[in-house]
């Protein structure tokens, strides 16, 4: 009797962002790199007349997406008004609002300086500096022709692509599918981070990303009292980012909180080496506690105070590793770059190539 053959995963979907009219052959050469992998390359060539904004269009096609490629050449391109950031850095927010592996491929060559727009240069800068600000957890290459980015982009993605269906035991799960519960979790935790005493007590789902470090045994006893944890047997980790809120109009230090891991949750981080840049997701504890004689106002303090203070709480070991961070960074940029002149940022060129 003939057996039954097996479905097929679902083809993986990659979003490609990049300026448009510059950028056309590298943006084939991207299709042509995904087709070869039978991945589904999304973006703006697919777009047709419709009711929708282009924007719109754009969050929607990239919330079906499981990665997300942001190709950076030398222009920023087009405003969208109502923002003043660029359509391809506004798709690059929404991805990492979402939580969605990002890569990023820089372009290197040479380019004739009469062909760059100083203005457009120096907002490209400024999206250059915070892709490197925020790189510690996704790929970033350089590539030169579309031949180039054609094979790095490949090889990139065969990488990407092995080791999440080793993850999911080989089945491929659309974003989509997953996406609502963190993003409605993320939507509490937003409140709960400005009114804390209204929103505190919940258990939600959310999917975090760690961008600061690990306390150690020097963390105070009131600490741990304070949100009745046993001294010493729970982990801390401080500057958590939740990942699928917007959070544009709330100040840079509140959009980053603490962490307490404990039980097996703690030992769970500790054995998968969740380290700096890694994204996980799992059900988090809104807690907002009196703490004493642990807050001041900076490092170098004479004694402490009391205070409220609202912190994340893991006890859970149901947790999904989401990525590592084992991803090279974007190189530095020079200091001072906000304010250069024409002349440096036309110099900043071979910094960019």
């Amino acid at each position: 009797m003939a057996t039954k053959p097996e479905t097929p995963p679902p083809a993986y979907r990659v979003f490609i962002s990049s300026t448009s009219e510059d950028m056309k052959e590298y943006r084939k050469a991207a299709s042509e790199a995904m087709t070869n992998l039978q991945a589904v390359p999304m973006g703006m060539e697919r777009f047709t007349a419709t009711t929708q904004t282009v924007l719109e269009r754009c969050y929607e096609e990239i919330r079906q997406c499981q990665f997300f490629v942001i190709i950076l050449g030398f222009r920023y391109g087009s405003i969208y008004k109502e923002t003043n950031l660029s359509y391809t850095e506004l798709e690059f927010n929404e991805a990492e609002r979402l939580g969605i592996p990002i890569l990023v491929f820089v372009r290197s060559g040479s380019i004739e300086s009469n062909a760059i727009d100083i203005d457009d240069l120096s907002r490209l800068v400024r999206f250059k500096k915070r892709l490197q600000k925020s790189a510690s957890n996704r790929l970033t290459a350089s590539f030169t022709t579309p031949e180039d980015l054609r094979d790095k982009l490949t090889r990139a993605l065969q990488t990407e692509f092995k080791a999440d269906n080793e993850k999911k035991g080989g089945k491929i799960s659309s974003t989509e599918n997953n996406v609502d519960e963190y993003i409605k979790g993320a939507s509490i935790y937003r409140k709960f981070i400005l009114m804390p005493g209204e929103y505190c007590d919940q258990t939600v789902r959310l999917r975090v990303r760690f961008d600061g470090n690990f306390g150690s045994w020097r963390l105070k006893e009131e600490l741990f009292e304070a949100y009745n944890l046993p001294v010493g047997k729970a982990l801390y980790l401080n500057g958590i980012f939740v990942l699928g809120a917007n959070y544009n109009d709330i100040d840079d230090d509140a959009r980053h909180i603490d962490l307490f891991a404990t039980g097996d949750a703690a030992k769970w981080i500790l054995e998968n080496n969740v380290t700096r840049g890694s994204v996980f997701e799992s059900d988090f504890t809104l807690e907002w506690k009196y703490a004493k004689n642990i807050a001041g106002k900076s490092r170098i303090q004479v004694g402490a105070s009391n205070a409220y203070i609202a912190k994340l709480i893991l006890r859970t070991a149901d947790i999904k590793l989401i990525a590592q961070n084992s991803n090279t960074a974007v190189p530095d940029l020079p200091n001072g770059i906000d304010n250069s002149s024409p002349s440096d940022l036309l110099a900043l060129i071979k910094e960019m190539m």
